[in-house]
């Protein structure tokens, strides 16, 4: 039940993954405050902070990661002779850029550096948090859909590896799915409603690439689960629910002519199945999602411009790579699986597209 607060760049590996570790193992709570490049090189600089964090934020629900803006090199310059700061409960541990020198400070020296972590924490805005309820989920996609809401122009790019669900759910899907027992039901359903109504808006009324793979529609199928919300908040949806959702993902991606479903390989691309991810390009977001076997799963917002183009240009580019299927590849594949779905179950229709996918990988 302790806490640790970190200040510094996530450029050691073993202190992350001490971190990361001692978070996962227990109720540590860890908040680790950042600094996001803002000078030329801020792009490269950027991303490749970003993934040294993604391991340990996608990995463990107590850890929080905030951010502020700043040339990195005044930050950790040779001019800041320490620049990490680590706060437990009773001490401060400051350590030079190197990790090779350190002062332990208790007493006045600990709290004064403890109100400084608390000072810089009100200058930062949160890069990543622990989402255990639906209201969290909700807020972390309020920013796009209250973009759609006000007719703001835009462009989308979603990668959802199973099936992007909430557009095409109903009232009738949530009042039969939602669970009971959650607190406030009625009035989390008509949020929940509202927000595929949205979604919805934007499927048909803004460009929209979505990117998806075989073997997570199969498992959508089979399950009637998807990565965009927790186990713990719905019951599978039925079969004649399934087939619902997927006859309208086809039906809205042939009646639109910007809305591009997009398969991809998953063995060439394997991005984790547990991630749901969607990108703003207009006001430059990127919304993340990465739910574990329980209730809570890791919302990340990013909303730094320097990320979100980079993660825009990654995308866009895929629509080159072969191991994406064009519009009308993937069209044809899926209105496949939603016959042989229909008419046999999940169970069989996995199985006469896995026989024929190993004839074409023989191939």
């Amino acid at each position: 039940g302790g806490t640790i607060d970190l200040l510094g760049q996530p450029e050691n590996a073993f202190l992350l993954q001490l971190l990361q570790n001692a978070s996962a193992g227990s109720a540590l709570h860890i908040r680790h405050i950042l600094c996001l490049d803002n000078g030329a090189d801020a792009e490269e600089t950027n991303l490749r902070c970003l993934g040294e964090l993604l391991p340990t934020l996608l990995a463990s629900g107590n850890y929080e990661a905030y951010h502020y803006y700043s040339a990195l090199s005044s930050t950790t310059g040779h001019m800041t002779p320490f620049p990490i700061l680590l706060l437990t409960s009773s001490c401060a541990v400051q350590l030079n850029a190197d990790y090779t020198a350190a002062i332990v400070s208790t007493g006045p020296a600990f709290h004064l550096l403890e109100k400084h972590f608390q000072e810089s924490l009100r200058h930062c805005r949160p890069l990543a948090r622990a989402a255990d309820d639906l209201g969290h989920y909700l807020e972390n996609y309020g920013i796009i859909r209250d973009r759609i809401q006000a007719g703001e122009k835009d462009t989308f790019l979603n990668l959802v590896p199973d099936l992007c669900c909430m557009p095409f759910l109903d009232r009738e899907l949530l009042e039969a799915h939602l669970l009971q027992s959650l607190p406030d039901r009625e009035v989390m359903v008509e949020r929940l409603f509202q927000l595929t109504r949205k979604s919805l808006a934007g499927v048909r009324e803004y460009p929209v690439v979505q990117f998806l793979c075989l073997e997570g529609v199969w498992r959508f199928l089979r399950t009637g689960r998807f990565s965009e919300a927790p186990d713990a908040f719905y019951t599978p949806i039925s079969p004649a629910g399934r087939a619902r959702i997927l006859r309208r993902v086809i039906q809205e991606a042939e009646a639109a002519e910007h809305f591009q479903l997009r398969l991809y390989n998953h063995t060439l691309l394997p991005f984790p199945d547990a991630l749901s991810l969607t990108i703003g390009l207009e006001e430059q977001t990127v919304c993340m999602n990465c739910r574990d076997a329980g209730s809570s799963f890791t919302a990340l917002s990013l909303q730094e411009p320097s990320l979100s183009n980079a993660f825009a240009d990654y995308f866009f580019s895929l629509l080159e790579n072969p191991a994406v299927l064009s519009k009308q590849e993937s069209l044809a594949q899926l209105q496949a699986i939603q016959k042989a779905f229909e008419k046999n179950g999940a169970s069989d229709s996995i199985s006469s597209i896995v026989r024929r996918k190993n004839c074409s990988d023989d191939m």
